[in-house]
């Protein structure tokens, strides 16, 4: 039989050479970069297993808090571009004893080389994954929680993560949760925030984190303090609920450019802040809050360039202003591929008043496209206050504005577009689905200057719809929802049905975006359907790839292992040879018989020289083997399985060692045999190599 896994001596000394001459390079390139600039690091944060005292370097000797957290009592030196990882699972709570909050960020990271506060997945407390939690302890409902009974709190207008005033920029925050920071003393002046920004600094990111904070503010960023023009200011991918709003302010002569807010999912307030009302002099709660807050003036915008996109506004959203809300002074918008809903709402609760409102003075282009805006759980409810879509800004007029309403969906609302003439405003209106009710007395599609337009005879003949759909005589099954929202959070879905008259009805876009609130595709030619949804028909899944065994046999008389998927072949080795021979060991790991998605061949070589066998997964290894050894030596076999060339959800390392003393190489996949041979075997005898390929778990 062949004994397995052999490289000769001249081919490794090659190898060798190679990685000497990798190595120095990598190193002298290391080298010259670092003369430059100091090499940051990745800190690891245990708040119930770690201590300050350690180095905080590893998963095994963890901080108990961040450096810039109150009672932190360790040894740092930042380093632009260092990250710090929370344990899953793990929560930092504030405590009379331990009054962590508020965690204010003293230094950031430096440009394409951010600070990160972040996470890793393989790294958590309990069964499975779940977020590291960030709890301030106190609600704005005076609810009972971390066991505080009353004691001392963190008080009113706190925050849990921020800046504290000072200039810090090229921050990510990233897959963390914050929860209670509400103001315990009040149920009217529900102040607090989860993170908040307010010293002007540049390129801060949050993203992939749960923000529950139980008060008004679910984030906050400003350029108030130290103001000076900023940017770039990115909040995607985060869950947000029991929040009165985010906000992003710029002020007076000092501009905030570049602000992306996407792929949030947004539940709303909901009752959470009752009483905390714009009209009873507390905080009027929205969605996002963007703009210049009061004292602005000028002719200058104070937030320019905002992109608000593929967010999904769903649940109960009493006690609010809009959903998106421009309070003035802001400069190009563009606010596409997003569901404005209402899915909710108690009967002592005060409803909405817009989706989407404007203030005075905003100026430059307002792009509204794609979005679908749903008043379907309470059609016709508080009609003429609850409209679909508001811009006001009929005392402004210093700079020309141009406004685009283009391929939306308007359904159960009362009125579709509201826009206030205004000199120098060009509106372009066109290409929409109307789903409006009449009840209340209203059923405009559109609303512009005094002029109240019900039909699309009305509205094409005063320029405007003349390519839209539908009218005010709203219906349930019109324009062709999967499923309504019934009161219930969670209940509606706006994608759409294949009858849906929005399929094919919009124009084409795809000079400003290519992809729906879904990610797919739209159309790069033709037309492009109404609403945050392209219709996409059901497709049969594919099915899910079926992994094999790779068979492991182990040879007492050459030292070696021999692999194989073949169950054939397994059976004959068995059959025709020994155990002393070869003796079957099991199932080393799975893999593919045939190339599934992602996955690359395992290439096998055999040598009669040395009786065994060489596996790599790597192309280049592969080609390397066969043009410089002849077929004697290392006779390439062909592809022996499939595995995963980097790491995929629900798959194994497979670890790689070699063997000067036995001219081979050990696979393995399993971790406790990987760390049993490097704390029992010298280097010499077996070298571990890094991970081979990776495979499905079995």
């Amino acid at each position: 039989m062949r004994k397995s896994n052999i490289k000769s001596k001249s081919y490794l000394k090659k190898l060798k050479l190679i990685k000497f001459v990798f190595s120095f390079s990598i190193f002298l390139g290391s080298f010259l970069f670092y003369t430059h600039s100091a090499h940051a690091a990745t800190y690891y944060i245990d708040y119930s297993g770690g201590s300050d005292s350690n180095s905080g370097l590893s998963k095994s000797t963890p901080w108990k808090h961040q450096p810039y957290m109150k009672g932190f009592a360790g040894t740092y030196t930042h380093q632009a571009g260092d990250i710090f990882i929370f344990k899953g699972g793990v929560t930092w709570a504030w405590s009379v004893a331990d009054p962590i909050f508020p965690w204010n960020i003293q230094t950031g990271g430096s440009t394409g080389n951010p600070d990160q506060y972040t996470v890793d997945k393989t790294w958590y407390a309990g069964s499975s994954w779940t977020p590291p939690i960030f709890d301030g302890c106190q609600t704005a409902e005076g609810l009972n929680v971390c066991g505080l009974n009353g004691a001392a709190t963190l008080g009113a207008n706190s925050w849990l993560l921020g800046d504290g005033g000072n200039t810090v920029s090229n921050i990510v925050i990233n897959g963390l949760r914050f929860q209670n920071i509400g103001n315990p003393s009040s149920t009217q002046y529900a102040t607090g925030t989860a993170v908040d920004f307010s010293g002007s600094g540049s390129s801060i990111e949050v993203e992939n984190c749960i923000l529950t904070p139980h008060s008004v503010q679910a984030f906050s960023y400003s350029n108030y303090y130290n103001r000076q023009n900023a940017g770039s200011i990115y909040i995607h991918d985060n869950q947000i609920s029991y929040a009165g709003r985010g906000v992003i302010y710029g002020y007076t002569g000092y501009t905030v450019n570049d602000v992306r807010v996407y792929n949030n999912k947004w539940e709303g307030p909901g009752l959470t802040l009752a009483g905390d009302l714009y009209s009873t002099g507390g905080f009027h709660n929205d969605g996002l809050m963007v703009g210049c807050p009061a004292g602005c003036s000028g002719t200058a915008p104070s937030v320019t360039n905002i992109l608000f996109h593929n967010n999904l506004f769903n649940g109960s959203w009493e006690y609010c202003t809009a959903q998106y809300y421009s309070n003035g002074y802001t400069s190009n918008t563009s606010i596409y591929n997003n569901v404005f809903s209402i899915e909710n709402n108690s009967s002592n609760g005060t409803p909405m008043q817009n989706f989407v409102e404007f203030g005075s003075n905003d100026w430059g282009k307002i792009n509204v496209y794609n979005n679908t805006f749903s008043s379907d759980a309470l059609v016709g409810y508080d009609t003429g206050v609850n409209k679909g879509f508001c811009i006001a800004y009929a005392t402004n007029t210093v700079n020309p504005l141009t406004t685009n309403v283009e391929n939306n969906i308007f359904s159960g609302v009362a009125i579709g577009s509201l826009i206030a003439s205004r000199t120098g405003n060009n509106v372009t209106i066109d290409h929409n689905l109307y789903n409006i009710t009449t009840l209340g007395g209203y059923g405009e599609l559109d609303y512009i200057g005094s002029n109240q337009y019900k039909s699309l005879s009305s509205t094409c003949a005063a320029g405007y719809d003349c390519n839209s759909l539908g009218g005010n005589n709203y219906s349930s099954s019109y324009p062709g929802f999967i499923s309504l929202p019934n009161g219930n959070v969670g209940s509606g879905n706006w994608n759409l049905l294949n009858t849906s008259p929005a399929i094919k009805a919009g124009t084409n876009l795809s000079s400003t975006f290519t992809t729906d609130l879904n990610n797919n595709p739209r159309p790069t030619t033709g037309a492009w359907d109404i609403g945050a949804y392209e219709f996409t028909p059901a497709s049969t899944p594919a099915p899910t790839p079926t992994s094999v065994p790779v068979y492991r046999f182990w040879s007492d008389k050459y030292n070696h292992h021999f692999y194989t998927a073949s169950l054939d072949e397994k059976n004959y080795v068995i059959s025709h040879y020994p155990d002393a021979v070869w003796h079957y060991e099991g199932i080393g790991f799975n893999a593919y018989s045939t190339q599934e998605s992602g996955t690359v061949p395992v290439y096998r070589f055999w040598s009669s020289k040395y009786n065994g066998h060489f596996y790599t997964a790597s192309q280049s290894e592969k080609d390397y083997v066969s043009s410089h050894y002849p077929s004697n030596v290392w006779n390439y076999e062909g592809i022996t399985f499939y595995a995963y060339p980097a790491q995929e959800a629900n798959t194994t390392p497979v670890y790689r060692f070699w063997s000067n003393q036995y001219n081979g190489h050990f696979y393995t996949s399993s971790q406790s045999e990987k760390d049993y041979i490097l704390s029992h075997y010298p280097s010499n005898v077996w070298s571990y190599e890094g991970i081979a390929w990776w495979v499905p778990n079995n």
